[in-house]
């Protein structure tokens, strides 16, 4: 897959949009040192479109807890996905449930330590990660994804070190990124979101 993405870099920053994809987080990495996230609704509007926080009907209570978190997470130097994902589990959505958010609790620690990865749908489909039953307990459901998670931080690692996504991430600085402001990790995972997303769309089937 990566031998493919290099191969076909430029078809694939093609289907990336401006105003879409780097901007809206271009402008999140500069805010958010710069403001209170608990209170900035412009920062949370901007925030929760450009993250996908309001598809999950994560209700409005949820969201201020998250926001909340966010903020006190600045000072935290050894910010931990397991503790993250356990303290936002605690808070009940507006149906007084409480789920597993574990990709919004990766997207919450990359916002504050921005090498780290994310997890999402379109990650866990290119590494064919296991999720586990979604019948399961919390507790094992956590425990996948944070097998998944390391494995991803290891996988990142790798393809840093061995260069296996050279060429495709320095086309895609040149065309979008040419400050850095978009780290490695993030050009990664930028670039597996639109792959996973192309080929979704049929792109293969119909040549």
């Amino acid at each position: 897959m990566y031998r493919l993405m290099n191969f076909y870099i430029n078809d694939l920053l093609g289907t990336i949009e401006l105003e879409r994809d780097i901007r809206p987080y271009a402008r999140l990495t500069e805010q958010f040192p710069k403001v209170n996230v608990a209170e900035d609704h412009a920062f949370q509007q901007l925030y929760k479109r450009y993250w996908q926080l309001n598809a999950a009907r994560l209700g409005d209570r949820y969201i201020d807890s998250y926001f909340e978190l966010l903020q006190r997470s600045k000072r935290c130097k050894n910010l931990d996905i397991e503790t993250i994902a356990t303290q936002l589990y605690q808070v009940p959505n507006d149906r007084n449930e409480r789920k597993l958010q574990f990709s919004s609790s990766t997207k919450l620690v990359h916002t504050v330590r921005p090498h780290k990865p994310i997890y999402d749908s379109n990650v866990v489909a290119f590494f064919f990660l296991r999720e586990g039953s979604e019948t399961a307990a919390t507790n094992t459901k956590l425990k996948h994804r944070l097998a998944s998670y390391k494995y991803l931080e290891d996988e990142y690692g790798r393809i840093l070190a061995q260069d296996l996504l050279g060429n495709a991430i320095s086309e895609f600085r040149t065309r979008f990124d040419p400050d850095h402001v978009f780290t490695d990790e993030k050009v990664i995972d930028t670039l597996i979101w639109r792959f996973v997303t192309v080929l979704r769309s049929g792109t293969i089937r119909y040549g």
